[in-house]
């Protein structure tokens, strides 16, 4: 009898070293396969730069467009918005002030340089509005020789006529260097026109 209770008792100790033994190897195994923590979401280029594309294409031809500007316009106009939509009417883009949002408008024929030379343009209306005072405005159209230009447009009046869009147009030359120069208030912007843009939308 005392025999047949050591022979129970010995294969129960053997059971539990059997189970204690699997129940380690499943462990390990549980915690090789195991997948790790979560790690921190890292900034996209999105989170960093706040740009929105529409579709695929323009998010394609907008990024190799903010590629030409060398204007860190994040740093120097907080809050603002650039937004790659498509073509509307004839417009090629729109600069919102009191949203402090740009509109550039991507057709099927538009090209990243196409867009540079508009996104240019609208940049140099936020770097104005944002930026410049009215003593800085009277420097510029001093400096253009057309004291007599009115800064804003008023009811119908084209962009080209007013102080804003010379400043826009050559804060675009600046960006882009391209000859398309279409203000009506002032000629080809100079050496020092450029510097003078240059100064007041770097602060």
């Amino acid at each position: 009898m005392l025999t047949r209770i050591r022979l129970i008792s010995l294969s129960l100790a053997l059971t539990a070293i059997v189970v204690a033994a699997a129940f380690v190897q499943m462990s390990g195994r549980r915690s090789e396969t195991a997948e790790p923590p979560p790690q921190p979401l890292s900034l996209t280029t999105s989170a960093m730069q706040p740009v929105s594309y529409s579709t695929p294409e323009a998010r394609h031809l907008g990024q190799a467009t903010l590629e030409l500007i060398d204007y860190d316009w994040v740093a120097h106009l907080p809050g603002w918005r650039i937004e790659f939509l498509p073509g509307e009417g004839s417009a090629a883009g729109y600069t919102w002030s009191n949203e402090q949002r740009i509109e550039v408008f991507v057709r099927e024929n538009s090209t990243a340089e196409s867009l540079a030379r508009v996104l240019a343009h609208e940049l140099g209306h936020a770097v104005d509005v944002s930026l410049n005072s009215p003593e800085e405005r009277r420097q510029w159209l001093l400096q253009r020789g057309a004291t007599d230009a009115p800064w804003w447009p008023t009811s119908g009046a084209p962009d080209f006529q007013t102080g804003a869009g010379d400043f826009a147009e050559t804060f675009a030359a600046w960006m882009v260097s391209d000859l398309e120069f279409r203000s009506i208030v002032g000629p080809t912007p100079t050496v020092d026109d450029i510097a003078l843009v240059a100064a007041l939308a770097l602060g």
